[in-house]
């Protein structure tokens, strides 16, 4: 780890990263990238060690040669990268600087106010209650099911065009329908309720 001030952007591809963080110092930090953190860039979010304590921080630059007069034995290696791709855009980069250097705070500190906590302290990850359609009833069965139970027979039809697992609260907003005609299907085992893994990213609609 080492203090470190300079340019926003430096050459892309290098083995050192400038790392901000949500500290009131005003300066970015330079850690080795180690080949187990790969891929990392520009808008990723690390987790590396400062001082003696973990700590989450975003990249601001890659550079392919440490600071200036600085021992590579003095650089810390980055622990782990916590984004397959940048959470945060080049805009949102540069426009956090912006902020940082009007209000006189750190970069680090004008990131830290653009992200959810979740994003700050590494909880990234929720999960998502699926329903798939797993039987295929005949036409009479659907039949019978249309007239006596009209609300899963809608269910169903819906699940059959849907070709594949879906998300619970989908279906609901889709179809006007509530869970309960799924809950009974999955009594039924003619439908199966599971969860997948989905990653909050706050700006995935942003366009700057």
């Amino acid at each position: 780890m080492v203090a470190f001030q300079g340019s926003l952007f430096a050459a892309p591809g290098g083995r050192y990263a400038r790392v901000a963080m949500n500290t009131p110092v005003r300066r970015e930090f330079s850690y080795h990238i180690p080949k187990h953190a790969e891929p990392v860039e520009p808008g990723c979010r690390v987790k590396v060690t400062f001082g003696r304590r973990p700590i989450i921080g975003v990249v601001v630059a890659i550079d392919d040669a440490p600071p200036s007069g600085v021992e590579v034995e003095r650089i810390k290696d980055i622990d782990s990268c916590l984004d397959v791709t940048p959470l945060v855009t080049p805009a949102l980069l540069r426009l956090s600087r912006t902020v940082a250097d009007n209000a006189y705070c750190s970069w680090g500190q004008a990131l830290a106010a653009m992200l959810p906590a979740a994003l700050r302290h590494d909880r990234t990850r929720r999960t998502i209650p699926t329903v798939e359609l797993i039987y295929s009833p005949a036409a009479e069965e659907m039949q019978s099911l249309e007239a006596k139970f009209p609300k899963q027979a809608k269910a169903v039809a819906y699940l059959q065009q849907a070709g594949g697992p879906m998300e619970v609260r989908e279906f609901c907003n889709r179809t006007g329908l509530s869970k309960s005609p799924l809950t009974t299907l999955n009594k039924k085992e003619w439908v199966k309720f599971d969860k997948k893994a989905d990653v909050l990213n706050p700006f995935a609609a942003v366009e700057l």
